[in-house]
């Protein structure tokens, strides 16, 4: 196999969507703190003079965006990586019982399979690290990605960590933003609903 299907057949997209989030959870009330504090900010430099007037326009535009981002999350329930190519693995196992046949050989028969495990694991920015770090309020959520079998899977989020990319952190730059970089993994269980 070229190198190039190679990479492009195990590095794939990856998201999460329509996360369920616990009834007393507090994620819905924390995106309308931050709207509200952005909308402040937004009316803050609206009135001031300045004569950094590029500085004051992109700041606003900047805080717009993360506005409709974060309105969009939390209406839709789902989370979407910036760096899409994420680490998967998938642990599945079958389930068997033994038979011994006396006078004869031992039967093997396979009598369903065991929850498949996923652990993921890449990187991404501090805004998406907050939204991971969230997960542990979820009842469950869809995962979807080439490498899953049948491209998706309904899973509950055992666990979740999120770390600096760096000791003293790592920024990914950009001519108009700058935001430091998490490495995340999650471990998933399937869930039938």
């Amino acid at each position: 196999m070229p190198i190039k299907d190679a990479y492009s057949n195990n590095h794939v997209d990856f998201e999460i969507s329509n996360i369920k989030y616990e009834e007393d959870s507090t994620v819905s009330g924390d995106v309308e703190e931050r709207i509200g504090e952005l909308q402040a900010e937004i009316s803050n430099l609206e009135t001031r003079e300045t004569s950094a007037v590029d500085a004051t326009i992109d700041s606003i535009i900047s805080k717009k965006e993360e506005i409709r981002e974060l309105r969009s999350q939390s209406s839709s329930g789902s989370i979407s990586f910036e760096y899409s190519a994420p680490a998967i693995s998938i642990d599945s196992a079958g389930r068997f019982i033994k038979h011994e046949i006396i006078g004869g050989m031992t039967v093997r028969q396979k009598i369903g399979e065991d929850p498949m495990n996923v652990d993921i694991s890449g990187v991404c920015k501090e805004s998406v690290a907050k939204q991971l770090d969230e997960l542990r309020n979820a009842k469950y959520g869809d995962i979807f990605s080439n490498r899953l079998p049948g491209e998706s899977l309904t899973v509950q989020f055992a666990s979740v960590s999120t770390s600096p990319l760096d000791d003293n952190g790592a920024v990914a730059l950009t001519d108009s933003d700058s935001e430091f970089l998490y490495q995340y993994t999650i471990s998933a269980v399937e869930v039938d609903l």
